[in-house]
């Protein structure tokens, strides 16, 4: 595999959603792969276009905001049971995207090994 997909995605200011991936072992053979990585940058997919692409690692940055201690009741119970439910769905389709990246990722490699596009 050439590309190692991270589950996280962000949204950056044009609304365009991101996804951070790492290459492979075989293509930190590369000087521009190797630059990227330990100038601190980081390789990205564009899920909305499939564009490659270099991003700034703190992008990729996640705040986590403190939990309230709070006493559910059944509405806001029904609230998250539905928002789990979309969130397996969303899940769901960014696996079989990541998948389809994957093999996408794959087939370009073999390309650049066998020496031509």
């Amino acid at each position: 595999m050439a590309f190692k997909f991270d589950p996280i995605t962000v949204t950056d200011e044009a609304g365009l959603r991101w996804m951070r991936v790492t290459p492979s072992k075989t293509l930190f053979r590369s000087t521009m792969i190797h630059e990227v990585i330990t100038r601190g940058d980081c390789f990205a997919v564009c899920i909305d276009t499939g564009v490659l692409t270099v991003k700034p690692a703190d992008m990729f940055r996640i705040v986590v905001a403190p939990q309230v201690a709070a006493t559910p009741n059944k509405e806001l119970v029904r609230i998250e049971r539905e928002k789990l439910k979309v969130l397996q769905a969303e899940a769901a389709a960014r696996e079989e995207q990541r998948a389809s990246l994957n093999a996408m990722f794959d087939r370009m490699a073999k390309v650049f090994e066998g020496g031509g596009l």
